[in-house]
C-alpha cells in the first residue's frame, strides 16, 4: 500500500511540475528535475525494492512451503500454484533488470 500511495505522490509531483515549467527558466527547470529525480530514487530503491526484496526472500518462499504442501490429494491445485509463484517470481526479476526510473529522469535533462 505504502509503494501505490508512493507513486500517486509521485505521480502528483511530476504533474504539478508540467504548467509551470513552460515558463521557466532554466535554472527552475532544473531544480524542478532535481526534486522529481529525489523523489523517485526514493520510490524506486527505497519502497519498490524493498517490497521486492520481501516478497522474494519471505512471502514467496512461505506460499511456496504453506500452499504447496497443502493439497496433497490435488497435484493439479499444488501444480499450478507452483507455476503461478515461479511466474510471479520471474517477473519481479525481469522489472530488476529494466532498470530504475530514474534513468528516464536523466534522459530529460
Amino acid at each position: 500500500m505504502a509503494l501505490l500511495r508512493d507513486f500517486k505522490r509521485l505521480s502528483f509531483l511530476a504533474s504539478s511540475f508540467v504548467p509551470s515549467l513552460n515558463s521557466a527558466s532554466a535554472d527552475e527547470i532544473n531544480k524542478a528535475l532535481d526534486e522529481l529525480e529525489q523523489a523517485t530514487n526514493f520510490v524506486v530503491n527505497f519502497n519498490m525494492k524493498g517490497l521486492q526484496r520481501i516478497e522474494t526472500t519471505t512471502f514467496f518462499p512461505w506460499l511456496k512451503k504453506t500452499f504447496c504442501n497443502s493439497f496433497p490429494g490435488s497435484l493439479y491445485a499444488t501444480d499450478v500454484l507452483a507455476k503461478t509463484l515461479k511466474c510471479e517470481e520471474n517477473h519481479i526479476k525481469l522489472k530488476k533488470k529494466s532498470g530504475d526510473l530514474v534513468s528516464y529522469v536523466k534522459l530529460l535533462r
